[in-house]
């Protein structure tokens, strides 16, 4: 009975042990040498260096002076079913405050970049060419335009599913962006574009009016000012979008992701960034 009662109390001290070790652990850090803590820019694109001077923790941190698009080398694959947390530190160290937009590159299954235009459409816009269209056309004949806008950021997409599932985005197949006028021609509506057409199609292919948008989804900081002192900027996204560009939702077609710090946003050598542990984590929540 005694040896009973002591393997019980094992097994229960084994089982707190083991539940107290996986509550301490740490979530896998995405973000490959996100803490700069081999001293190098290993895996990041744009920083200048790695510096030990003024760090957030550990002993070193990135350095970037003047504007520069940052991105991670590695392509991290993307579970939509997962909440993916984004966060890095920040710190201000040049004659002006730096500004800073923070978040992803999102890429397909090819691992090519998703550009918001190929995933933004105009919700009603559905309709099919009247007439063949060129290459170097800058007009185009459409069956139906009432919904069209003439917009300078506006493009025509092809082979466009009008099912409502949008299963063809994101849609490569785009006309040069800008449309100068939609016009009512009675019989069909005739779209003027600021450009050659630059794709080659026959009438009756179906076409979408899209937009173009926010270059890339900036869900951790959408355009901040940053503070000499260090702050913390941090974004959760998770599933994937129908349509569209929203900064909580992956966009359609994300298979990958690339970590993206545009760093001094259009501003010269008087804004100077340090940045430290860029850390992103895959959870089920």
């Amino acid at each position: 009975m005694k040896n009973v009662l002591w393997l019980a109390a094992l097994s229960l001290g084994m089982a707190l042990t083991l539940s107290a070790g996986a509550a301490d652990e740490k979530p896998t850090n995405l973000a490959r040498n996100g803490d700069a803590e081999t001293g190098t820019l290993d895996n990041w694109a744009g920083f200048d260096k790695a510096v030990t001077e003024g760090v957030h923790s550990g002993k070193f941190c990135f350095e970037r002076k003047a504007y520069a698009p940052i991105q991670s080398a590695d392509l991290i694959p993307i579970k939509p079913e997962k909440t993916y947390t984004l966060s890095g530190w920040f710190r201000s160290i040049g004659k002006e405050p730096s500004m800073i937009y923070f978040g992803y590159i999102p890429c397909d299954e090819n691992k090519q970049v998703i550009e918001p235009q190929m995933v933004n459409p105009v919700a009603g816009t559905e309709t099919t060419l009247f007439a063949d269209t060129k290459r170097g056309d800058k007009v185009v004949k459409i069956a139906s335009g009432a919904k069209w806008q003439a917009l300078p950021y506006a493009f025509i997409a092809f082979d466009a599913d009008d099912s409502g599932n949008y299963t063809d985005l994101p849609n490569r197949r785009l006309s040069s962006m800008g449309i100068l006028k939609a016009e009512d021609k009675g019989q069909y509506w005739e779209l003027q574009l600021q450009e050659v057409c630059g794709q080659e199609y026959a009438a009756g292919t179906k076409v979408r009016e899209h937009l173009a948008g926010a270059t890339y989804i900036y869900n951790a900081a959408p355009g901040m000012g940053i503070n000499p002192t260090w702050g913390c900027c941090t974004g959760v996204i998770k599933g994937v979008a129908k349509s569209g560009i929203p900064m909580d939702h992956w966009w359609p077609g994300t298979k990958y992701a690339r970590i993206l710090i545009l760093a001094n946003h259009v501003q010269k050598d008087t804004a100077d960034l340090l940045v430290d542990d860029i850390v992103l984590t895959e959870s089920d929540k």
